[in-house]
């Protein structure tokens, strides 16, 4: 048996009705609950070290102050240290804003955001409690058909993201998905079994006011409906780049599709289980690098910025300012313009690497493209490299450096400049060295 132990705890972060909901550009209030939201800690102990990683129903982390306090609480209530603890989001578009949604221009639920933190503080602490010996497995799996790029060549050389299904406009996606799923099966003595599953596609499937996990909860149910006895946990790999739709049409039959999605993944998963490689998990090594990223600031063109902001604010959208006005500038590029506008010209954002045995999990900020994620695990020296997105950190897009140049849409409202691509995996890999 290994000298690791692991825990698991989860609980429910379901928000009341009239909480602001966060992923768009708009401000929208739940006003149902389609199935509840859960954050899920996963614990190891080594008996020297102790890690948590807690995988989050929730679209994102964006308050850093919020996040701040929330990391101090869980240090002190638990003590253990901030830099071991990870807080990565499945990014569902039909969860609860944390803090004020500077981009839907809405304030959250005060009481919920303090409920959430001592939520939060409480998965952690009784995951921690929860730590049992364990055996370690793991596998890869191909996930077809439910992620796909979403940025494409068009026949007259631009660049569109979601350019529509069928539309006879499309040449090319810009980039290939990494379809392939990281499993990770812990067997524990007279105790739950747990599994984790990291993938990247964006859960953003359902939409409208409704609160729901999306496909990731599609997913964990039906895993530990297969499989009584386990604890099922999903964590959102690289997808800045990648969402559910196919363009060619080909998933009409596939609703709702959510479901399709949650179940494709399980199927996958559950096709592994059974040959699976058994990995050593002996210590526990941990190690957080931060980076001074430059800011996509951009103050010469502060005044287009507004006029463009106060045109959309009356109606207007991107495609009829083109049109009417040959403004080439687009909404979220003038939200990122006047956001910045104060930025300092090097912001920090952090990366943590959490090590255990032959396994790491990789921490990063925001929505990294697929692409930034399939380079840190192939210059990992670990077999079994878990890329975390939205950990501890801020909703922003992290486009690989090509994508600037075309202007895509990730680009033009990424907070970073071109460059950053390179500056997060050779942290990443620098991460990896220390923590060996």
């Amino acid at each position: 048996m290994n000298k690791v132990k692991v825990g698991i705890s989860r609980v429910c972060i379901t928000p009341p009705l009239g909480t602001s909901m966060s992923g768009y550009f708009e401000a929208r209030y739940c006003n149902q609950v389609l199935d509840d939201l859960y954050a899920t800690a996963v614990a190891f102990d080594d008996g020297e070290r102790r890690a948590v990683v807690v995988a989050c129903d929730l679209c994102d982390l964006k308050d850093e102050q919020w996040m701040k306090d929330c990391l101090n609480m869980v240090s002190d209530f638990c003590h253990i240290p901030a830099q071991a603890v990870m807080f990565t989001c499945s990014h569902t578009h039909t969860g609860p804003s944390v803090g004020f949604d500077v981009i839907a221009n809405a304030p959250s639920n005060p009481v919920y955001d303090a409920f959430l933190m001592q939520r939060m503080r409480d998965v952690v602490y009784l995951a921690l409690s929860d730590v049992r010996p364990a055996r370690f497995y793991a596998a890869k799996t191909e996930v077809k058909d439910i992620a796909f790029c979403r940025t494409f060549r068009m026949k007259d050389g631009s660049v569109k993201t979601n350019p529509g299904i069928q539309n006879p406009d499309i040449l090319a996606p810009l980039s290939e998905v990494n379809q392939m799923a990281t499993v990770v099966k812990m067997v524990r003595e007279d105790a739950e079994d747990i599994l984790l599953v990291n993938f990247g596609v964006h859960a953003d499937v359902i939409a409208g006011c409704a609160i729901s996990a999306d496909f990731p909860g599609v997913m964990r149910k039906r895993l530990e409906q297969m499989h009584p006895g386990t604890m099922s946990v999903f964590l959102q790999g690289a997808e800045g780049d990648v969402n559910h739709i196919d363009v060619r049409g080909m998933d009409e039959d596939k609703n709702p599709r959510y479901v399709y999605m949650g179940m494709t993944l399980a199927n996958a998963v559950n096709a592994v289980l059974d040959n699976m490689t058994e990995f050593a998990a002996d210590e526990i090594c941990m190690s957080v690098k931060k980076l001074d990223i430059p800011a996509n600031k951009e103050n010469h063109r502060l005044e287009e910025a507004y006029r463009v902001h106060e045109l959309h604010k009356k109606g207007y959208k991107d495609e009829e300012l083109a049109e009417k006005s040959g403004i080439r500038m687009t909404g979220p590029e003038a939200s990122r313009i006047i956001r910045l506008k104060d930025a300092p010209d090097l912001m920090p954002y952090w990366l943590y690497a959490i090590r255990v045995g032959e396994m790491v999990f990789a921490g990063l900020p925001g929505e990294p493209f697929g692409e930034i994620g399939k380079r840190i695990i192939d210059g990992s020296p670990y077999d079994t490299t878990l890329v975390c997105v939205l950990t501890n950190n801020d909703e922003v897009y992290f486009p690989t450096g090509d994508i600037y140049d075309e202007r895509a849409y990730e680009a033009v409202s990424s907070f970073v400049k071109k460059g950053t691509d390179d500056m997060l995996v050779e942290g990443m890999i620098a991460l990896f060295d220390e923590v060996k």
